[in-house]
């Protein structure tokens, strides 16, 4: 993962990469900073995909008391079809539950061209750090 600096008041902070950031990028809304991801980047990226933040938000520490810890009973039963609830994105729906790999496949919102966004977490991580409930 690597940064540009912020670029004067107008400028914003570029963190270059796709969804394999996701989890990162959604976790930091804890800490008041709500990236936007741009597929095609920026004059700053180079074109390349990143997520970018406008502002500065004002650091404060995780809570991490606030994230329960996961049931076995909950994990094990996880399928496709089941509503998910992402802490930055909101509503979506499960689509593929991958134990073997450990990943979990979700659908949540459209995009400018109407089709479904897609991302892809490790499981159960995701719902163990609270970013994702099920």
């Amino acid at each position: 993962m690597s940064s540009s600096m912020p670029r004067g008041k107008n400028g914003c902070l570029w963190v270059v990469g796709g969804a394999e950031l996701d989890a990162r990028m959604g976790g930091l809304v804890n800490q008041g900073a709500r990236f936007e991801f741009s597929l095609r980047g920026s004059k700053a990226t180079g074109g390349r995909s990143a997520w970018w933040l406008k502002g500065c938000p004002e650091m404060t520490d995780p809570e991490w008391s606030e994230f329960p810890a996961v049931a076995q009973e909950k994990l094990d039963g996880r399928e496709p079809g089941d509503t998910v609830f992402h802490k930055a994105f909101g509503y979506g729906k499960a689509v593929d539950v991958d134990r073997e790999h450990g990943t979990i496949g979700v659908i949540i919102g459209v995009d400018k061209k109407g089709k479904p966004k897609r991302y892809k977490y490790l499981f159960p991580n995701v719902l163990e750090q609270g970013l994702l409930t099920i």
